[in-house]
């Protein structure tokens, strides 16, 4: 099982795209842990309402707004899955993301990995590169 952590705060507007595209994933066997970090916007209402449709969808809500890294590490401790991944609230992944991370997992015996990054403009989108050395953007 794979454990996906989204962390959210005030992203109302994209919240949708990216749990329906998390929810859509070819790899099934997933726990969406949904961290509703104080949002003011109506996320925790619309978060509410994905929790209702899927049984593999679990909220928590914070009082007091902690940041990302501390949402992230709240949905680490409540995970149950082998493999742990982070999707951002406003970002949204493909289809196959997780079966193409799985094949790479196990066929390199890795014990991390990090998939293609596309900047999305209203026209166009951007392939990001990671530096090597770094793995940051």
């Amino acid at each position: 099982m794979i454990s996906v952590i989204i962390p959210v705060y005030n992203t109302v507007d994209y919240i949708d795209r990216c749990v329906s595209s998390v929810l859509n994933q070819s790899e099934k066997d997933l726990e969406i842990i949904l961290i509703d970090d104080s949002s003011s916007d109506g996320s925790k209402e619309k978060l509410k309402q994905w929790e209702e449709k899927d049984p593999r969808i679990k909220m928590i809500y914070k009082e007091k707004n902690a940041g990302v890294s501390a949402a992230r590490n709240d949905g680490i401790l409540l995970s149950k899955g082998q493999y742990i991944a982070f999707v951002d609230s406003d970002d949204f992944i493909e289809e196959n993301y997780f079966k193409d991370l799985l094949f790479h997992i196990e066929k390199n015996d890795a014990d991390i990995a990090f998939g293609r990054i596309r900047r999305v403009f209203a026209d166009h989108y951007k392939e990001v590169t990671p530096k090597r050395e770094t793995g940051v953007v």
